[in-house]
């Protein structure tokens, strides 16, 4: 790239990534490897860069886009290194596609949120199993001073059943 920020090269891999092959982006403002709503902030950026030119990595930390020649975007990271040649000042700026990593990172997050989830309900699940058992052995205890007491005993039973059904939900969100 030339102080004006015009490509004054480009490899054979740039097709591949951005679609243009070298011969179509030599000569071409490197604004048109960028969304049109960076064009005006990269050109003031290329701008002060050429001033003070020094060697430098972008993307790391902060998202940059590329547009492709069929205008779709993707994530780069893009290496600086000036370079001082018989012609003047020029800029060797390697991108690299990070589509992919990005992909992963986004993939690991969920991941990350579905064992937090998990752990969470694993830990309700589990006190909630401990009240219940609780909650049954009380049960139990007063079925045994009820033995006489035909209606007492029927609502003590339902009640039982249902702190069962309850440990047994509770056992099977432990197991997912």
């Amino acid at each position: 790239i030339d102080p004006a920020g015009r490509i004054l090269l480009a490899s054979d891999r740039v097709e591949p990534m951005f679609g243009y092959t070298s011969d179509e982006l030599s000569g071409k403002p490197i604004n048109m490897l960028l969304p049109e709503r960076f064009h005006d902030r990269h050109m003031a950026y290329v701008h002060d860069y050429m001033k003070k030119p020094e060697g430098r990595n972008m993307g790391t930390g902060r998202e940059l886009n590329a547009r492709r020649k069929d205008g779709s975007e993707f994530p780069v990271e893009i290496n600086l290194s000036p370079a001082q040649t018989s012609e003047g000042l020029v800029v060797i700026a390697a991108v690299r596609n990070v589509s992919a990593s990005k992909l992963m990172e986004k993939q690991l997050r969920q991941a990350q949120k579905m064992e937090a989830v998990g752990q969470l309900t694993g830990g309700i699940a589990h006190d909630f199993n401990n009240l219940l058992m609780v909650v049954m052995g009380n049960l139990q205890l007063v079925e045994q001073l009820v033995r006489n007491d035909e209606r007492a005993l029927k609502r003590i039973r339902a009640a039982i059943d249902a702190s069962e059904k309850g440990s047994e939900l509770t056992r099977r969100m432990l197991a997912f």
